[in-house]
């Protein structure tokens, strides 16, 4: 849709691939990483359940529907501002209730599991500029000179 946007003469269809990706991306993020999340509070003596965790990081990502549909027009540094505001109100969501949740049971490992949740949270918003919105603004760019 930001192609189209950026462009409308120009427009040659939608690229199918970028389901496929984007598919690994949000079943990656949205079920692996919960798994692997849970395994590791596990093995450091958490009580923090998986279906707590799954619920917790799912919700933290309502914050991207809003910033996915204003990432559809087709200015580069818009898009960067939507990303990082979206990137960053989920990231503090997860560090914020992570946070609570780990201080009650044991202070001196929670910050290993923060950072593991930061880490994943950076790579999520640059990979999802990076790869989904970069190419439509870029390639709207190039056409227009």
């Amino acid at each position: 849709f930001s192609r189209y946007l950026s462009n409308p003469k120009a427009y040659e269809g939608f690229d199918f691939s970028l389901f496929y990706h984007s598919a690994l991306l949000i079943y990656g993020v949205g079920y692996l990483f919960p798994i692997a999340f849970s395994i590791v509070m596990k093995s450091l003596g958490s009580a923090i359940s998986f279906a707590e965790v799954i619920s917790i990081y799912g919700y933290s990502f309502i914050i991207f529907i809003p910033g996915v549909i204003l990432a559809c027009f087709p200015a580069s540094w818009f898009q960067w501002l939507v990303i990082l505001y979206a990137g960053g109100s989920s990231t503090y969501f997860l560090l914020i209730t992570y946070k609570q949740a780990l201080s009650e049971q044991f202070e001196n490992k929670q910050y290993l599991a923060l950072l593991l949740v930061l880490i994943v949270q950076v790579s999520l918003i640059f990979l999802f500029k990076l790869k989904f919105l970069h190419s439509f603004v870029d390639e709207a760019q190039a056409e227009l000179q």
